[in-house]
This record gives structure tokens, C-alpha cells and sequence, in this order.
């Protein structure tokens, strides 16, 4: 078989109509992931300013359907279970709580995390793991923000022992 500079124009003509058909795919996927992402983001600002200004349900709404895009995110599993928590929903709290160590597991050595993720069991009557969470409380770093975190740990060790 022989090939032919008519062959070789068409071989070339179709790898370029390739290309461009690819890129023009390329840009339109772009252009439309970026519009998710934007969305996304619009919905998660929103949801902090719901925080902010302590109005939880709205908040949890649109907590839920971000986490729904982005499974992995341990900072929208905390906004989302500290939102659970200011509405008494204790054991959901308390689910997403888990599933931000989960993610990451760094957030064990959090001080105001932890204590946090204590007062949470705590309250979700899971006083087995509320324990374990104190006595990591006890070897953290007291943060700036609570000065008087020692006496908070003490005082939910103290109400775990009336329970």
C-alpha cells in the first residue's frame, strides 16, 4: 500500500479537525464545571453567612446539598455538624463530627475541635467516646481563644461521672 500526498493531506486534514473538535469540547466542559463550581461556592458563602448570623436551618440546607457535591470535605462536614449542633440534632452532630476526623485526622490535635466534638457527645448521650475525647483534651495546648478551656474539660468530665 502506497500512500499518497492526497492521503497524507487527509490524514493530516483529519488529525487537525480532531484537535479542534477536542478543544472546543475541552472549553465547553471547562466553562460548565466552572459554572458548578461557582454555584458550589455561592451556596457554601451563603451557608456562612447563615452561620453567622446563627440562623442554623438555613444553614444546614445548604450544607446538605453542597456536601452532596463534595463528599470529602471535612470543612463543610464541620460547618455542617456545628450547625446540627446549634439546632439539638446531637447524634447528627455528632456523625459529622466523626466524619471530619475521619478526613482528616489532624484535627485530633485541635484543641477547640476536640472540646467541641466532646461537648457534642456529650449531649448525644454517647458518654463512652465523650470520655476518650476528654482525656485527649487534657493533653492539648489551651488556646488563646478559651482561656479557661481546662475548667470546661473538667466540667464535662465532672457531668460524665453524674450520668
Amino acid at each position: 500500500m502506497k500512500i499518497t500526498n492526497t492521503g497524507v493531506r487527509y490524514m493530516v486534514i483529519l488529525i487537525v479537525l480532531i484537535v479542534i473538535v477536542g478543544l472546543g469540547y475541552a472549553s465547553f466542559a471547562g466553562e460548565s464545571q466552572d459554572g458548578k463550581i461557582s454555584k458550589e461556592q455561592e451556596r457554601y458563602t451563603q451557608a456562612l453567612q447563615f452561620i453567622q448570623n446563627e440562623e442554623y436551618i438555613q444553614a444546614v440546607s445548604l450544607l446538605k446539598l453542597v456536601d452532596m457535591d463534595y463528599p470529602n470535605s471535612a470543612t463543610v462536614k464541620y460547618y455542617l455538624g456545628t450547625s446540627l449542633a446549634n439546632l439539638g440534632e446531637w447524634n447528627s452532630a455528632a456523625q459529622e463530627y466523626q466524619q471530619v476526623l475521619n478526613l482528616n485526622p489532624y484535627k485530633v490535635e485541635e484543641s477547640i475541635f476536640m472540646i467541641q466534638f466532646a461537648n457534642i457527645l456529650v449531649n448525644a448521650g454517647k458518654l463512652d467516646e465523650a470520655k476518650i475525647v476528654l482525656e485527649k483534651c487534657l493533653t492539648l495546648p489551651i488556646p488563646e481563644q478559651i482561656p479557661n478551656y481546662l475548667e470546661q474539660v473538667n466540667s464535662l468530665i465532672d457531668e460524665l461521672s453524674t450520668k
